[in-house]
């Protein structure tokens, strides 16, 4: 027995996702040092019922549906997607697998694998298909950018986004889409010239490079636009020119955030949103 609980030991603090024990009423008797590590939460605030705090609220539903676990038929596990809070605050998926242990009188071992890229990926490439299916359909213009705003921010969690339309000529912006924004400052967008310091996407649009504004406070790009856009609450900013086939800006993509933050380099996940749509 000591040597199958060191082998238990040892797997439960090696691997690097979650690892539990419950009773058969579904309270939990340990976790492993993942959990705590992801979670912030200490063993003893994870077990019995503790640990369901860290579920996400819409998933609490499908969790109820079959927790506690109940062997039954020729395969008992269980398996399930959740997505669980981090200690920074965001939600990640997880897939959940849960087996009945041998001789326990009803203790059930589970395991959690964290497949949020592959979820994140998956809803992507589908809301991408969706996009270039209404392109292709000829749907409205705005309606199109207004779901790129949506996939983008699903892409970059806590941030907000706009695209903004250039002219044939790449000179200056047209409009676009902006949905968190407010009809004063949206409407000082058509007609804007691109060029160095007109925002990060002005610049990005000019200088047809990736623009990073960590702290818009500071940064001397938000000169003539700082005013417009702290009383927003909006800290920093990430901006994207969009190419099209040759080589002109047709686009910016912009990512509004309410604290400071600056990427160690710019998010692969904003690239490939830019290629959903041309016009």
């Amino acid at each position: 027995m000591a040597q199958k609980d060191r082998l238990f030991d040892v797997l439960t603090h090696s691997v690097p996702g979650f690892v539990w024990l419950s009773d058969p009423n579904g309270n939990v008797e340990f976790v492993n040092d993942a959990w705590c590590e992801y979670t912030g939460l200490t063993r003893t605030a994870s077990l019995g019922k503790g640990w369901a705090q860290m579920v996400h609220p819409d998933d609490v539903a499908a969790l109820g549906a079959i927790w506690p676990p109940r062997a039954s038929g020729q395969n008992p596990a269980y398996q399930i997607q959740l997505r669980f809070r981090h200690k920074n605050g965001q939600y990640r998926w997880h897939v959940v697998r849960a087996n009945p242990v041998a001789d326990s009188g009803g203790q059930w071992i589970g395991c959690s694998t964290d497949i949020h890229d592959l979820v994140a990926m998956q809803t992507r490439d589908r809301a991408q298909a969706e996009i270039l299916n209404k392109v292709a359909a000829g749907d409205d213009v705005l309606s199109i950018l207004e779901e790129l705003c949506t996939l983008g921010e699903e892409q970059l969690p806590g941030s907000r986004c706009t695209v903004l339309l250039l002219n044939d000529g790449g000179t200056e912006f047209t409009g676009g889409a902006a949905p968190f924004l407010p009809d004063t400052v949206h409407s000082l967008i058509p007609g804007t010239k691109v060029g160095t310091g007109v925002g990060s996407c002005g610049t990005a649009a000019f200088e047809k490079r990736d623009v990073v504004s960590e702290c818009i406070e500071t940064d001397p790009l938000w000169d003539d636009w700082r005013e417009a856009f702290t009383p927003l609450g909006i800290k920093a900013c990430w901006s994207l020119p969009v190419y099209g086939p040759d080589g002109d800006v047709l686009a910016t993509f912009g990512f509004y955030f309410y604290e400071e933050r600056a990427p160690g380099r710019m998010s692969s996940r904003t690239s490939t949103i830019c290629g959903a749509w041309h016009p």
